[in-house]
């Protein structure tokens, strides 16, 4: 990873560790999802990943009107930002049942649509929607093999879907399917699964459609998966990580044409050892899954996590040469500022209040408040 493509000015400035979002990675990214939809028309991305309302009016601005969450704070952060349709992709149960209605009383210009995979969660959102003569979009979620959510994609979802296409105060807006289960690391290994994956969830569509219910749309994958679906024309492409990317992602999935935009300063707070350094990056600060690495320092590639504690990264660097290099390379001093890309990028977010936003010369040009890293913002 070349670190020329960070650069960044009077860092000894900037308090660590600290979230920074490279703004001109982002827009490239933000471009190449486009490019990759074909358009903006079918994009409805997730936005669990940055969770701020800057990146979101970014993609507003390029004429993204669909959007994705999983908390009804980022549904509210969406709305607030001038979203207006929106689907929370979470199966909605005790009391967030009266709050997405509340959210519908707050922002009725907002069509707000949530997950279902049900039938006596779907009964009470019913009754709650009728009390307050509310409409409530749903889609049926399906379980394409990952067995975290979902309804079997079988006769059960046909079953599911006419059951809520028949409660008042419920409309069904489609089918959702998420394949993080898809993790071919080549492309087109993931496309054949995406493909079988699609002709199950089109079979579906067909069978609630044989009953006389209209299924609108078919959400289909993540950030792996969306090259793949946007190879079909008739399913929404919800993508997330990719506006920010990660470590992880960009190792899993060397075809996907994404830039690291989110990085980690972080400095050196002791050297305990000859070849031994420790970061002030502790679990409070990078997100704890998954199993593995929980980031990669790019100056240091080959440096050997040893332990981490909640504000310690302990690291081994024995020969910590560049591969540009012959000879080996100094660790670095107490107090050296290094730069981080985590793993997994979606919980390291939440995990920052604010992120510093650098511009393409190295220069902080703003602060985006991590607005829906709370659970409530207001509803």
């Amino acid at each position: 990873m070349n670190l020329e493509r960070y650069p960044l000015q009077n860092p000894e400035q900037i308090a660590s560790p600290a979230l920074l979002y490279f703004r001109e990675h982002i827009l490239a990214n933000l471009d190449a999802v486009i490019r990759i939809a074909g358009g903006v028309e079918r994009l409805r991305p997730h936005v669990k990943t940055h969770k701020t309302a800057a990146l979101t009016q970014l993609q507003l601005a390029r004429g993204i009107r669909k959007f994705k969450c999983a908390t009804i704070a980022e549904a509210e952060m969406l709305a607030r930002a001038g979203a207006k349709d929106v689907l929370l992709a979470y199966s909605v149960v005790g009391p967030n049942i009266a709050r997405v209605v509340r959210f519908r009383c707050l922002y009725p210009d907002v069509a707000l649509s949530v997950l279902a995979d049900d039938a006596p969660a779907v009964e009470l959102l019913a009754k709650e929607c009728s009390a307050f003569n509310r409409n409530l979009g749903v889609l049926i979620d399906l379980d394409p093999g990952m067995h975290r959510t979902g309804v079997s994609m079988d006769e059960k979802a046909v079953e599911l879907a006419l059951y809520v296409a028949g409660q008042p105060g419920l409309t069904l807006r489609g089918l959702h399917c998420y394949d993080g289960n898809n993790r071919a690391p080549d492309f087109a290994t993931r496309l054949e699964t995406a493909r079988q994956t699609l002709s199950v969830t089109r079979q579906l569509k067909s069978a609630i459609e044989g009953h006389g219910v209209a299924v609108p749309t078919l959400v289909m994958g993540g950030t792996p998966g969306f090259p793949c679906y946007a190879t079909f024309d008739d399913t929404e492409l919800s993508p997330g990580t990719a506006f920010l990317h990660d470590w992880g992602y960009l190792r899993a999935f060397p075809d996907l044409p994404f830039t690291p935009a989110a990085l980690l300063l972080t400095r050196v707070i002791s050297r305990p050892a000859a070849d031994i350094f420790t970061l002030d990056l502790g679990s409070k600060g990078i997100a704890a899954d998954p199993q593995g690495a929980r980031g990669h320092i790019p100056a240091y590639p080959d440096a050997e996590p040893l332990l981490q504690n909640e504000e310690h990264w302990v690291f081994r660097a024995p020969d910590a040469r560049p591969a540009t290099q012959s000879e080996a390379r100094p660790l670095p001093e107490v107090g050296a500022p290094l730069l981080v890309i985590p793993t997994h990028v979606c919980p390291t977010s939440a995990l920052y209040s604010e992120a510093i936003v650098i511009d393409g010369d190295g220069t902080v040009a703003d602060r985006w408040p991590i607005t829906a890293r709370n659970r409530s913002i207001g509803v």
